[in-house]
């Protein structure tokens, strides 16, 4: 009875699979989507519905894992397990392997991550890391990059909607100076301990909108109109979080974008100067109305400055503080690292490129930039290809990776990896 059954689950989903060929490509391309932006669709529902915070993203979180464990089944269910991995993603499955033991170590010993209970960081790091990695290079031959690309965008939107609407609703903003320096005088009202909405989040989603917006803009000849609208509500998602890397990954992004665009046979590179162009004229001529007026500056202006390795009495400058004790940990322990966090705050370091020096030491750190590197050079050759979409794929990852070296967490930052790892392996 057994044998028949799982026959029978077996002829089911072998028929599925060669029926909908890229089936379970869909559901995971699906769950990546909502895993990177699930956060402002959970406060969301806090927010109408009277629930914890806690709560929502529990069974949210629940739902995406579900989603992702359903290729590992499918396969094992068919009997097809067989798939091709390329050396880059070795590297990074032993880093992984390598990372995850260090991780479990440092929990059991008592080593604890000061923004959570150890509790809330395995299930991160496992439930959006780790397992997503796996169902993606499980689905890898199966990805359809423009579908994906479609589902990110629908999502993307959707949620820089859900942080605006929230954000005017909570606290109001009646002038573009609100919209300038909100975080200022509001970060603390936000980020409470019924419904925490990060400024960086708020500021990296808008900062990816309009990043994603304008490359679309300048390489197709569809939706204009709705493109430019969702320019200007990344950009004020942008403005709101107030955070620098954001910031400075969408200066670097739209450099990679005027890359891409000279290399290449591309009929709209006339719009890529002229917006570029124009982003240099505004943000020339709003800082010399700044320091003429004595006008108080953006925030994001204020935070850019301030950055600073003597003074040690805002933001910008614990950051510094948190790079060097990381790499102070890995210079006392550099063959296996010293722990996952820094042992100056018991936090991440803000740096995706230190940490792995620090938590793992030469040891895992060699997987990890092999990784790192192969992502690199793959970036490059999309990026002088005549594929659109993997151009706009490449932009992308610019601004995150640079997002990444000032907010950046190796448990966390599920952006990071996940389309890292789909740069490496997506074919279509």
């Amino acid at each position: 009875m057994h044998g028949y059954l799982t026959s029978k689950f077996s002829m089911r989903f072998n028929s599925l699979h060669k029926l909908e060929y890229p089936f379970d490509s869909k559901i995971v391309s699906l769950a990546i989507c909502l895993s990177l932006f699930h956060f402002p669709f959970a406060i969301l529902v806090v927010y109408l519905g009277g629930i914890s915070t806690t709560t929502a993203l529990a069974a949210i979180r629940i739902g995406l894992l579900l989603l992702f464990l359903y290729p590992l089944i499918l396969k094992l269910l068919t009997g097809r397990t067989s798939f091709y991995m390329h050396r880059s993603i070795v590297m990074l499955l032993v880093f992984l392997f390598v990372y995850t033991l260090k991780i479990l170590i440092d929990v059991y010993g008592g080593i604890k991550f000061s923004g959570s209970s150890n509790a809330v960081t395995l299930s991160i790091y496992f439930g959006s890391i780790l397992i997503p990695i796996i169902a993606l290079i499980i689905s890898a031959r199966f990805i359809v990059l423009s579908q994906f690309l479609n589902l990110f965008f629908l999502i993307l939107f959707a949620a820089n909607l859900i942080y605006l609407g929230l954000v005017i609703d909570m606290f109001g903003i009646e002038s573009f100076n609100d919209v300038l320096n909100f975080r200022n005088g509001r970060y603390r009202s936000i980020s409470s301990d019924e419904m925490l909405i990060n400024p960086i989040g708020v500021g990296l989603f808008g900062a990816l909108l309009f990043v994603y917006s304008i490359s679309s803009f300048v390489k197709t000849n569809q939706n204009r109109y709705f493109l430019l609208f969702c320019c200007l509500l990344g950009f004020v998602n942008l403005i709101l979080g107030g955070s620098r890397g954001p910031f400075l990954g969408l200066l670097f992004s739209l450099f990679v974008l005027f890359i891409s665009s000279l290399k290449t046979k591309d009929v709209n590179l006339f719009f890529v100067k002229c917006i570029l162009l124009s982003v240099i004229v505004i943000a020339f001529f709003s800082l010399l109305y700044f320091w003429s007026q004595d006008a108080e500056a953006p925030l994001i202006l204020k935070r850019l400055s301030e950055t600073s390795i003597t003074d040690t009495e805002n933001s910008g400058n614990i950051r510094v503080l948190l790079w060097k004790s990381a790499f102070n940990d890995f210079v006392e322990n550099p063959i296996l690292g010293k722990h996952f966090i820094s042992t100056l705050t018991n936090h991440y370091p803000h740096n995706i490129l230190i940490e792995p020096l620090m938590a793992t030491g030469i040891v895992g750190s060699v997987f990890f930039f092999s990784f790192f590197f192969s992502v690199m050079i793959k970036m490059k050759n999309f990026l002088f290809s005549y594929n659109v979409k993997k151009q706009i794929l490449v932009v992308i990852y610019s601004q995150i990776l640079m997002s990444s070296l000032f907010s950046g967490c190796l448990f966390q930052s599920d952006n990071f990896w996940l389309i890292g790892v789909l740069i490496l392996i997506v074919n279509k």
